[in-house]
This record gives C-alpha cells, structure tokens and sequence, in this order.
C-alpha cells in the first residue's frame, strides 16, 4: 500500500473530524494543565523526550570536569575516584542511546549507576564539609590564642576553602538525580512500553489533552491518528480505524503498513482513542494490544473513571 494513505494531510484531516465531534469538550481557548504531557514525549520518543534524557548526561560530565582533582583528593581521594568513574559510565549510558529510534532503553542499569553515583557524590560533599570544619576550627584556635576577637573573621570565612568543589559536585547531584527521577518515571515506562490508559472523571480535560496531544504532534510531523469512542461501532475498533483511512486490509497488514511508514521516519506513529466507554457497539478493546508486536507503534486509550 502507498503512504500518502498515513500522510500528515489525512491525519489532518481525522484530528479536524474529531474535533468538531468533540464540542465544547475541546476548545483552544481553554488552558488546562496536564502533568502527564512528558510521558507522552517518551510514549512518543519525540525529541523533547530525547532533550530531556541527554541534557543530564551532558551536564554531567562538563559539571565533573569542572571539580579540582588536586583540591577535593586531599580528602576524598578514593571518594571521588569511585564518583569519576560512576560519571563516566552513566555518561557512557546516555550517549549511546541516539538522538532518534525506537530501540529499547536500559532505564534499569541507567537508574542503578544513576543512584550509586549520586551517593558517591554526596559522600564528597560531606568529607569536604567535614574537612572545612576541622580547618575552622584549627584556624580559630590558632588565631584565638594570639587575638581572641579573631573567632568573628574566622567564621566569615568558613566554608570557602572548597566552595568551587561543592558546588560542582551539588551541580553533579542534581544531574545524576534526574536521570534516577526519570529512569523511574512513567516517561520511562511509555519509552519501552508505548501503550498508554487515561483515566478521569468527566470533565477533567481529557478529552482537550488529547485533541491538544494529537495537534501538536501532527503540526510537528509526528503520525498521530486520532478518533473518539462514539466513532468505534464495529466489535473489532481496528475494522472502523481502517474504514475512516479508507484502508482494505486485514489488521496485520495495515498495522505493518503503518510501522514501516513511522520506522521510516525513526519514530512511532500514536494512535489516540478518546473515550472508549462511549462507544455503543462494545468493541472488543483487547484487538487494540496488537499493537504490541511493532515496535513503531503506540496506542493511547482514555475512559471515564469506573468504567476501566
């Protein structure tokens, strides 16, 4: 089969379709807050998402560099041996995942050198702290005894011996966390396993987010195909999103049609089914997991909550 049956006119055109079905469930001028746009960045491996994984990694290494090996080895020697080399293996890990694809993610190991690193960190900030305040405490005597008012300038001066390295390593820390933070995150998870179940009460935006999701992503040329439940009247949802592409073939050929032409363009294609407790022919929503076996496919189910 041809593409231009997938091209960005025809999805378009379906995004405009659902719109006007939606009403007032959707309109542009309505500003709702949705925390859960970024999973949809990994659901999608959109390069937002891609933006968000690397960026940490990249810091991470300019931030490690930028510590004093000489000053912060006084005291934390094999401390922070063991944080350089944890950097530059999580580092190692986040370059080696390209800029685009759909390739599964090693979120697990990334999160496990990600936390060991960052304890490493923290332990080098600590012994720098602890020798800063041993060196106050010297200094303070040492000028006490020759000059008792001294103990007021002593204590202007705590903390600076290593401050440079401390805010280096809390700069490293902050890196590492947030790729501990998203390897543990739902975006991870759409990442390796796009198939994604809105929930929420009427009312709650739902629908608005998604008609907002499927805009977005077609303006940016990411496949995006989207229907409302209300639409879906044959058992098998996939016989009715074939029959509003105009598309006659058995599902297995039009999802593998459709995998070629997202892996085509090294990202996935989101098929977006609004509110499936509406539809009145009570498809067999179970057909829709078929997705599972094209790895450029994503699917994106919302219902009204009590009816999951």
């Amino acid at each position: 089969m041809q593409g231009h049956q997938f091209h960005k006119r025809v999805q378009a055109q379906r995004r405009a379709k659902v719109f006007k079905l939606a009403g007032p469930r959707y309109t542009p001028k309505l500003n709702v807050g949705v925390s859960i746009a970024s999973v949809f960045d990994g659901l999608g491996r959109t390069t937002a998402f891609y933006e968000l994984l690397k960026k940490p990694g990249t810091e991470l290494l300019k931030n490690i560099r930028s510590v004093k090996d000489e000053e912060v080895r006084k005291v934390a020697g094999e401390s922070f041996a063991a944080l350089q080399a944890l950097c530059v293996e999580v580092a190692n890990l986040v370059a080696k995942v390209p800029l685009s694809g759909v390739e599964p993610i090693d979120f697990g190991l990334l999160g496990t050198v990600s936390k060991r690193a960052s304890e490493a960190a923290s332990k080098c900030v600590h012994l720098l702290y602890e020798a800063e305040e041993a060196e106050r405490k010297r200094k303070a005597e040492e000028i006490a005894l020759a000059k008792p008012s001294a103990k007021k300038e002593s204590r202007s001066s705590y903390g600076e011996i290593y401050r440079n390295e401390r805010y280096y390593l809390h700069q490293v820390i902050g890196n590492l966390r947030s790729l501990v933070e998203l390897s543990g995150s739902n975006i991870a998870l759409a990442a390796n396993k796009p198939r994604v179940l809105l929930n929420g009460i009427a009312g709650s935006g739902k629908t608005h987010f998604l008609c907002d999701l499927a805009k977005h992503r077609i303006d940016r040329g990411q496949p995006t195909f989207i229907y409302l439940g209300e639409e879906i009247s044959t058992r098998n949802p996939w016989g009715a999103i074939k029959g509003f592409l105009k598309i006659a073939l058995p599902d297995e050929e039009f999802l593998a049609a459709l995998n070629r032409y997202a892996a085509a363009k090294r990202t996935r294609a989101v098929i977006i089914v609004d509110a499936v407790n509406e539809s009145l022919a009570r498809p067999y929503w179970a057909q829709l997991n078929k997705v599972k076996r094209f790895k450029n496919l994503a699917i994106v189910l919302s219902v009204r909550s009590g009816f999951e």
